[in-house]
């Protein structure tokens, strides 16, 4: 700590203590606050710099303009109240309304459905399997994309190890 303290006072009547605390905590990256009721009609702000340097005009009149924006900010907020209890009563109505997963139709597919499905699997297949030996490929998997990561670098992984484990002996 510094020894200097920028000192201030704020009047109750003009910002709500709430106001005056948010106000004054937007600043406590740089400084230490203390908030201080010096009367029912005043409270006493004292702002000590974390660092060696600081400019307290500078600071004073941010303070002042960060007590404005508080002050808007808790009216609108007040004012808007009564919207967000609105909203909020409306997502809660929606979604009794809605109901539970069991509600959902989850029969399944018809048997022409599932039918028209195997079908469609079959041709696919088929193209597949055409594709293979349009291009020479005796393999389903060319890219070796379906093999697990064991049966990609199992054997690597042991060889390193089992050299690791050689060179300890």
């Amino acid at each position: 700590m510094t020894g200097k303290i920028l000192k201030t006072k704020v009047s109750l009547k003009d910002y709500p203590l709430e106001v005056i605390r948010y106000a004054a905590y937007t600043f406590s990256g740089d400084f230490y606050i203390q908030l201080f009721s010096s009367s029912k009609e005043a409270i006493e702000i004292y702002f000590e710099p974390k660092g060696k340097k600081a400019d307290f005009k500078k600071t004073l009149s941010l303070f002042k303009q960060e007590l404005k924006d508080e002050l808007l900010r808790s009216r609108i907020f007040e004012a808007n109240y009564g919207l967000r209890e609105y909203l909020l009563m409306k997502s809660i109505a929606y979604q009794e309304k809605m109901g539970g997963p069991e509600d959902l139709d989850l029969k399944g597919l018809t048997p022409e459905q599932e039918k028209e499905l195997e079908e469609l699997i079959g041709q696919v297949e088929d193209e597949i399997k055409k594709e293979l030996k349009k291009s020479g490929e005796t393999e389903v998997d060319p890219l070796k994309i379906k093999k697990t990561w064991e049966e990609k670098y199992g054997d690597k992984i042991k060889e390193k190890f089992n050299e690791k484990s050689d060179k300890k002996q």
